[in-house]
């Protein structure tokens, strides 16, 4: 077991996505320690001294180890593996996992043990294989009005909510616009402009802060993927559906087949603008504010074969 204040470590974790935060935060855990990870390129190089091992099961190394201790892996996503396996002249603890979220999922767990037992926790580790029961994990968020800006121009608030996120292994955001707001309802012209409706304006929304609001949308995409969460964007209303709302987005006429016809082009729009986004997610009820000229069916059909019309360029998107 690690008895030194000095650990060999064998990364062979990717340098970015999930996995790298993952390992980031092993390492900062570790260093508070007084320890220091000392990277080498083979586990054999440790001589007598204890190595850590990270990395994806699928790599021939890992694998190898794994199998040497009786390790039975699964292809399914997402897992977890931690377990002792017996080196040359002492022991490897292996932290991996059979995908890059899975590999992000044990690292954090590591940290975590780390974080709260100290380095004796590394030593008293005993084997984990694990893997999630629920495909998907997610979360909603709500924006909902101007003083919802405040944090969702915040970096500093992203990578501490995806961080959490993380840790706790959800695997799915979903960022919900207009919801009972006339804010974002319908969302399309806050970030782009949408072809053949030019004179679709937000009021108040300068073409520098409508560049701003994209940028920062694709930020929060990139985010998502570098913590392990596909990214969603959900649209509840694509018209105010009460009286009692203001309407910001100006320039549509009051007919739902030319309605229909903008949600359309917008949902293209953005889904091009923006290729961070995983996934479009309509809330198809009352409060979408349709139905009432043209029928449900129709109205949907159009957005939903604009997002296949996106699909078809060979972009993977649900």
């Amino acid at each position: 077991m690690l008895k030194t204040s000095n650990i060999k470590c064998v990364d062979r974790s990717c340098k970015s996505g999930p996995a790298a935060h993952g390992m980031h935060e092993f390492r900062k855990q570790v260093s508070q320690t007084g320890a220091v990870l000392e990277d080498i390129k083979h586990w054999s190089q440790a001589e007598s001294e204890t190595c850590i091992v990270t990395g994806l099961t699928s790599d021939r190394m890992i694998a190898r180890l794994l199998a040497s201790c009786g390790v039975n892996i699964s292809a399914k996503a997402e897992g977890v593996v931690i377990d002792w396996c017996k080196g040359f002249n002492s022991p490897v603890l292996v932290i991996a996992g059979t995908d890059e979220k899975g590999l992000m999922y044990a690292l954090l767990e590591m940290a975590e043990r780390v974080r709260t037992g100290g380095f004796e926790a590394i030593n008293q580790t005993s084997q984990i294989v694990e893997y999630p029961d629920h495909q998907v994990r997610g979360v909603n968020r709500f924006i909902m009005g101007q003083l919802d800006e405040a944090w969702f121009y915040s970096d500093d608030f992203w990578h501490y909510y995806f961080s959490l996120l993380a840790r706790c292994r959800y695997n799915r955001f979903v960022l919900i616009t207009g919801f009972d707001t006339a804010y974002m309802s319908p969302p399309y012209s806050y970030f782009v402009d949408v072809p053949g409706f030019e004179n679709v304006k937000v009021r108040g929304l300068s073409a520098d802060q409508k560049e701003k609001n994209l940028l920062m949308l694709r930020k929060i995409g990139q985010l998502c993927h570098d913590y392990g969460l596909e990214f969603v964007f959900a649209i509840w209303q694509q018209k105010p559906w009460t009286d009692v709302q203001d309407v910001l987005v100006k320039g549509l006429k009051d007919d739902e087949t030319a309605l229909s016809e903008y949600c359309a082009e917008g949902v293209k729009a953005l889904l091009e603008a923006c290729q961070e986004i995983d996934c479009i997610h309509f809330r198809v009820n009352h409060e979408a504010g349709v139905g009432t000229q043209i029928t449900n069916e129709d109205f949907w059909k159009s957005c939903i074969d604009a997002v296949a019309d996106v699909a078809d360029t060979g972009r993977d998107i649900k």
